[in-house]
């Protein structure tokens, strides 16, 4: 049982991966399309219109409009946690959605500033939340920045 259940594990990452290394830059419809693929439930927000209070889930938030940057968001009861791959911190409008919760956020930079896979990265983030996951970040950098330079 437990076997089945870390094939069942490694085969969701293996299509984790391809699903998010073969996409470019990715529209809201096409970031819950594949969040749909992952099971993963998320809610997609643009930042300035946030609701005052957040209730547990997963959260992608667009910084700007059209063409702007995706961050991710997991709130549970008492704690969150924001994700940016440009290892920037939270804005305050995210700040305040999350109440008293205690907020942790990344800062290291995984993203460079000429790649347009910040929806992937987000959705990598919760899902590994979500599924208790060990995504190795640095294996899914290299294969994202070889793609790019291919």
């Amino acid at each position: 049982m437990v076997h089945d259940k870390k094939i069942a594990r490694n085969l969701r990452h293996d299509f984790l991966t391809k699903k998010i290394i073969d996409k470019g830059r990715l529209n809201d419809l096409e970031v819950k399309q594949l969040a749909d693929e992952l099971g993963l439930h998320i809610h997609i927000y643009e930042y300035d219109l946030l609701p005052k209070h957040l209730p547990i889930g997963n959260y992608i938030i667009l910084l700007g409009k059209v063409n702007g940057h995706w961050m991710g968001l997991h709130v549970l009861k008492h704690t969150a946690a924001h994700y940016d791959s440009f290892g920037v911190p939270p804005p305050e409008e995210v700040v305040k959605a999350i109440g008293r919760r205690i907020l942790f956020f990344s800062t290291p930079e995984e993203q460079t500033l000429n790649s347009n896979h910040c929806a992937q990265y987000c959705l990598r983030f919760l899902y590994s939340l979500t599924e208790r996951l060990n995504i190795s970040n640095a294996k899914l950098l290299q294969r994202l920045e070889g793609k790019r330079h291919a």
